[in-house]
């Protein structure tokens, strides 16, 4: 699949929307390479005129959160769990990525020190996933533990 719209940008110069690039900036992140994950969602951005969509926001969150650089996955996690309707295509993913962007930006700001923010981020992920699917709900349950924990340590 990659090469074919390699094929197609290099015969007509037309870009898919940098899907090609989304695509290995996630092959990267799960191959342990957030550095080209960050470099291949800067590409895809590019090719959506710099529009960088939901779903690529929070891919791009999860790479600076694995290199350790939590104030700008936090800051992403946050974009992503509060812009309802960036553009016309992120309205059928958004339903879908901001629970998760929810729960993210919760354990991100909790290890950075923001309680105010990450109960705020985790209240809103159990609201959202209250009522999901039983597989989630052990989710859900360690996110309310965390709640719990929180303001029994005064938080």
């Amino acid at each position: 699949m990659l090469a074919t719209m390699d094929s197609l940008v290099e015969s007509s110069g037309i870009q898919p929307t940098g899907i090609g690039e989304h695509v290995r900036a996630v092959i990267a992140l799960n191959e342990g390479n957030p550095e080209e994950a960050i470099e291949r969602l800067g590409r895809a951005r590019a090719a959506e005129y710099g529009l960088l969509h939901n779903y690529s926001r929070l891919l791009l969150a999860d790479a600076y959160a694995e290199l350790g650089r939590l104030n700008e996955a936090a800051a992403h996690y946050d974009s992503v769990s509060s812009t309802y309707r960036l553009n016309f295509e992120d309205i059928w993913l958004y339903g879908v990525l901001r629970p998760i962007a929810h729960e993210r930006a919760g354990a991100t700001f909790l290890a950075l020190g923001d309680t105010t923010a990450a109960l705020g981020h985790l209240g809103a992920f159990v609201e959202l996933w209250r009522d999901a699917d039983a597989e989630v709900q052990p989710r859900v349950d360690a996110a309310q533990q965390t709640i719990q924990e929180v303001f029994a340590k005064g938080g």
